[in-house]
């Protein structure tokens, strides 16, 4: 089985650029609420496998909803990858103490973003898809 990513990113160009990539290397994408109270319990009925949070929500929504994941019964285990453009120290340190698995830099690089999306799954026990068709030369 092929996991199933949730995302939350605020920007609408980001997120549809960020969730079309995932879609083309196999793995189902859900966009998810930018609303700590109602993430967790939209990850569980999606039955998101992990989940990719901008970091950057406005008042602080990114770290909430990482903190809500990780006290969350059904969502504890959920591997998350925080993304963000500017990471002070601070965020950083916040960001994985709140329960952050892993971290972004925005720009991201795709193939990173792949890695990483892999990575993330393979704590979840997930199966990644396999890799995409070598391009034919020009």
């Amino acid at each position: 089985m092929v996991g199933t990513l949730g995302v939350v990113l605020n920007d609408p160009l980001l997120r549809a650029i960020t969730m079309r990539r995932l879609e083309l290397l196999g793995y189902r994408v859900v966009p998810l609420s930018e609303d700590p109270a109602a993430t967790p319990s939209m990850a569980e009925e999606e039955g998101v496998h992990a989940v990719l949070i901008d970091l950057e929500l406005p008042d602080g929504a990114g770290l909430r909803i990482v903190e809500r994941l990780a006290s969350g019964d059904a969502t504890a285990a959920l591997p998350v990858l925080g993304l963000a453009a500017d990471t002070p120290q601070g965020l950083v340190e916040e960001a994985f103490a709140a329960g952050v698995a892993d971290f972004l830099i925005l720009p991201y690089d795709p193939l990173v973003l792949e890695a990483k999306a892999a990575a993330l799954l393979a704590r979840s026990a997930v199966s990644a898809p396999g890799p995409l068709p070598a391009r034919k030369a020009a």
